[in-house]
């Protein structure tokens, strides 16, 4: 539509409805990019390998004299308790 001075308009929202209308494209907008950017960090954090720096090697070699039968359970359990502090 037209108005009287030449310029088209939208529509008509009524009484401040065009700025309801302008809030909800906003906040609809900000949802949309919160999403986005937590499913990006969420792909990231799922093949990122996050739990390679955490690894103990005195435990793993501990595990490994283990399952290889050169200590007993034992002895595995005490010495996994000292090192895990």
């Amino acid at each position: 539509m037209w108005n009287a001075s030449g310029y088209q308009h939208m529509g008509n929202f009524g009484e401040g409805g065009s700025l309801w209308y302008m809030g909800f494209h906003g906040l609809f907008s900000l949802v949309i990019m919160g999403l986005l950017i937590y499913g990006v960090v969420a792909i990231i954090g799922h093949f990122s390998n996050s739990n390679s720096g955490n690894i103990d090697p005195a435990l793993t070699a501990l595990g490994e004299r283990y399952a290889k039968g050169e200590i007993n359970r034992d002895e595995y359990l005490e010495k996994k308790k000292d090192l895990e502090g």
